[in-house]
């Protein structure tokens, strides 16, 4: 936390002055990093995005917890994934057919197609895309792959010990005939 707080002063010129103690920097400082880690941010990439953000904020004074937290908040076109709106849309539109979407938006989605289909649990998906994406980023949670109803399928795959066997039942029935 000390490095956060160095950031801001830097960012901040004036943001000490917000502050009547050091008690109350302190407090401050321990409620941005309860933010933080409530939201699962506390990756050291997810704090720079904050401070990338912040840096381009005309004001003088230090953000307020929830501002620096939403800041610190990957968006999924952060790493080149669609926003989300445009997620929510896509998966709406393909429902019927999800093999056809980026993984992110498929994992999101993955159980649910036919109440995307029908338009429901916008909210719902909308949070989980993001919260996807933060696992993703910070726990390598894997993304699953979209697969066709037949590449879901198992493939039938057949040993020479089984084709032995088979040939022998067949052998044993042609015999049985003659």
């Amino acid at each position: 936390m000390a490095t956060i707080a160095m950031q801001l002063k830097v960012i901040y010129p004036q943001g000490e002055t917000s502050f009547k103690s050091v008690d109350q920097m302190r407090g401050y400082l321990n409620q941005l990093e309860q933010g933080l880690e409530e939201n699962n941010l506390l990756a050291i990439e997810f704090v720079k995005l904050g401070f990338k953000r912040m840096r381009s904020r005309d004001n003088a004074f230090y953000p307020s917890v929830g501002q620096f937290v939403a800041a610190c908040m990957p968006r999924p076109e952060d790493y080149d994934y669609m926003p989300t709106d445009e997620a929510w849309t896509k998966a709406t539109q393909q429902a019927h057919d999800p093999s056809k979407l980026d993984q992110l938006i498929y994992t999101t989605g993955y159980g649910k197609w036919s109440q995307i289909a029908a338009g429901k649990g916008e909210k719902e998906f909308k949070a989980a895309y993001t919260q996807n994406l933060i696992k993703h980023k910070t726990q390598n949670m894997p993304l699953k792959t979209p697969v066709t109803a037949l590449e879901s399928k198992p493939k039938a795959t057949h040993t020479e010990e089984d084709k032995k066997a088979a040939r022998a039942v067949l052998d044993n029935l042609m015999g049985n005939l003659e």
